[in-house]
């Protein structure tokens, strides 16, 4: 079992040091570093230097650095175990730990844990792929409240060094009033975090909201931070943390359907099943001709096909010809990725194939009024902010939120999805118009 040891020394010593880092406690530690390199940012600017020289000495160096490091850990375990027989001699056994009883499950995790079992059950790897499936998002949330549990402990100043945090907040002036809530001006140090304009992040003091980002200018560090009502009295916050993990309701729902659609062998969703069975083309289907891949993508009947390859190889261009080509060809066809950013930039590429076949088309993306960066600017497309009003558009665009739903009726299908790296899927409707289903992440 591996054991933070920052967690350990920041939750139970007392240190004549500024900080509870490894090298601040080498000092009681009795190691005396001789390599070269003496901290980890030295190191990753020696490697970045072994990359262009290719000089064994530099790598010599930092494995030595390294070793040091190792060697510091190991040495750091030792002294806090010497410290805790210490403890133990002068105070004696430490009392036992309450053990809070499990809290029960709730309905909807116990009929999906039975769920995964049946699917286990029935020996077929498919199956069983979709029955773990089921557990996936509770499993990603798990890191992200790890992450916030830990965060919440930090100072103002540990949270600067947080790649996702914003650390040592600074008001810099009077809030200005904006209907019942306050837009606080805030500056920040330098300093490297992922939060963005429409945010929502957490006040590690309160462990509660601390309002919405409505603007964020990194060159500047600066942000506007808009508290409504319900934080009047709460002083503005010294840092900024990400919050809760996403809600993933409708995806998990997404994944059962299609587990239960694979135990019962109702085949309602072919094109995933495609996917988790790995099934093969019955032709070779290994081109980069243009002309035969539209022929490829417009013959899928419940299978699915991945363009592939690296980076800057082409694979969003290729997308926006095919999904133009389905457009013209009187095909539906749903755009998704993981971010609005991949999403526009693969919807660019359509209206630019559009316009080189001379087509027109009407295009949806499902936006965020409170979330510029999910807002698309574009001739034939135009953002809605509602799902109800994303019917009815021979191309939507839209995150696994907006997909995942369920259909609210048979002709709201969709014919084409794109994920990640352009992987296609789809299936002939009963009224002659293809339509596709999300694949799950994997």
């Amino acid at each position: 079992m591996f054991v933070d040891l920052l967690k350990v020394v920041r939750g139970g010593l007392r240190v004549s040091r500024p900080g509870f880092s490894l090298k601040e406690l080498e000092s009681f530690l009795g190691l005396d570093r001789e390599a070269e390199i003496k901290e980890g940012g030295a190191s990753i600017v020696a490697f970045e230097e072994w990359m262009v020289t290719r000089e064994q000495r530099i790598l010599d160096e930092i494995a030595a650095y390294n070793r040091e490091d190792c060697l510091a850990t190991q040495l750091l375990r030792h002294w806090l175990i010497e410290r805790r027989t210490e403890a133990l001699d002068e105070f004696g056994p430490f009392p036992p730990r309450e053990i809070d009883e499990p809290k029960p499950l709730p309905p909807e995790a116990v009929l999906r844990s039975v769920l995964r079992a049946d699917l286990l059950a029935t020996g077929d790897p498919a199956s069983a792929l979709a029955g773990q499936l089921l557990d996936y998002h509770d499993r990603e949330r798990k890191p992200v409240w790890w992450a916030f549990f830990d965060r919440v402990e930090m100072s103002s100043l540990e949270l600067v060094e947080d790649a996702d945090s914003i650390g040592a907040l600074s008001v810099l002036g009077e809030p200005e009033k904006v209907k019942r809530s306050w837009v606080y001006p805030v500056g920040f140090s330098a300093q490297e975090h992922k939060l963005r304009a429409g945010a929502q992040p957490f006040d590690p003091a309160t462990r509660d909201g601390a309002g919405t980002i409505l603007e964020l200018d990194r060159d500047a560090r600066t942000l506007k931070l808009r508290r409504g009502p319900s934080l009047d009295g709460v002083p503005p916050p010294e840092a900024l943390i990400p919050g809760r993990p996403f809600d993933t309701d409708a995806q998990e729902d997404a994944l059962e359907r299609i587990a239960r659609s694979m135990l019962d062998g109702t085949r309602r969703y072919p094109a995933i099943e495609s996917v988790l069975r790995r099934e093969p083309f019955d032709r070779p289907i290994q081109t980069s001709e243009l002309d035969e891949i539209k022929a490829l993508v417009l013959s899928l009947d419940g299978q699915h096909l991945v363009v592939q390859g690296p980076p800057g190889s082409g694979k969003t261009l290729m997308s926006g010809r095919l999904i133009a080509f389905l457009i013209h060809a009187g095909k539906r066809v749903g755009a998704a990725s993981t971010s609005h950013k991949a999403i526009h930039k693969l919807l660019a590429e359509v209206e630019g194939a559009a316009s080189e076949l001379g087509i027109t088309f009407r295009g949806v993306k499902k936006a965020s009024s409170d979330n510029p960066e999910s807002q698309y600017d574009g001739e034939q497309i135009e953002n809605e902010y509602s799902n109800a009003d994303c019917g009815g558009c021979d191309l939507l665009g839209g995150t696994a939120w907006l997909f995942s739903r369920r259909p609210a009726r048979p002709d709201a299908r969709l014919p084409l999805h794109r994920r990640g790296g352009a992987g296609l899927v789809g299936r002939r409707a009963s009224d002659g118009h293809s339509c596709a289903k999300p694949r799950p992440r994997r």
